[in-house]
């Protein structure tokens, strides 16, 4: 067995479980305290840069979908970065940059420089990896 197979069944094995956890209680109900949307999203960042990109997705994907539009905009920012972050590292790069987009358009609206900056370091990352390099030269940072 190759060295990719257990580590690939062991991301799907922590999806799972993941899941599970989510189904076992109840996912996140649109009653869910922010406190608890906000540890998990904290939670979900910190799979995200242990490169588990599965747990990080699902973590974002539940939280914007607990959350729907009349939910907290600073935890619905939050959650579209993490999942344009997740996605855009799986390769989905079409819907990495919507989240992205969305996020950015998010932080902006809520007046948030450290967010939007968050925003805009992820948006960077993302043409970095498509090797966009006029798009990170073309952008509006200034020093």
């Amino acid at each position: 067995m190759s060295s990719r197979r257990p580590a690939a069944a062991h991301r799907l094995l922590r999806g799972l479980l993941l899941t599970a956890l989510l189904v076992a209680l109840g996912g996140l109900s649109s009653e869910a305290a922010p406190g608890e949307r906000a540890d998990l999203l904290a939670w979900g960042e910190q799979r995200l840069r242990a490169e588990d990109l599965a747990l990080a997705r699902a973590v974002a994907e539940e939280t914007l979908a607990s959350l729907g539009e009349a939910g907290d905009p600073r935890l619905r920012v939050r959650a579209a970065l993490l999942a344009g972050g997740a996605l855009g590292a799986q390769g989905e790069r079409a819907r990495a940059e919507r989240a992205l987009a969305h996020a950015l358009g998010g932080a902006r609206a809520l007046g948030d420089p450290e967010l939007e900056a968050r925003v805009r370091l992820a948006q960077g990352l993302a043409a970095w990896r498509r090797a966009d390099y006029a798009a990170l030269a073309s952008s509006s940072i200034s020093y």
